[in-house]
């Protein structure tokens, strides 16, 4: 089952350096990464293809965080998707 995981509000830089380090190439088990926003408020969210796969990926995506200053004391919800329809993405 594919989950929803919902990126919290960050500032431009944070948003920049994160993405640096994390996003050369996509974690096995995402399949889209999604962020909006303007200025300083930046948000996104990601579908990953299980709450496993996402989790597995979390040794990597939390001390990265935390060195940007983005707080994690309370860790996202996975929210299992409903339905994803008229995707072009490919793989």
């Amino acid at each position: 089952m594919a989950i929803v995981i919902r990126l919290p509000g960050l500032t431009q830089a944070q948003y920049d350096k994160i993405s640096e380090k994390l996003m050369p190439t996509a974690p096995p088990g995402l399949l889209v990464h999604v962020s909006f926003g303007e200025g300083d408020n930046i948000e996104g969210f990601q579908v990953w293809e299980s709450q496993e796969a996402w989790a597995g990926d979390m040794g990597r995506v939390l001390p990265v965080l935390q060195e940007n200053g983005v707080g994690v004391d309370t860790p996202p919800t996975p929210m299992p998707v409903v339905a994803m329809q008229g995707s072009k993405l490919s793989s």
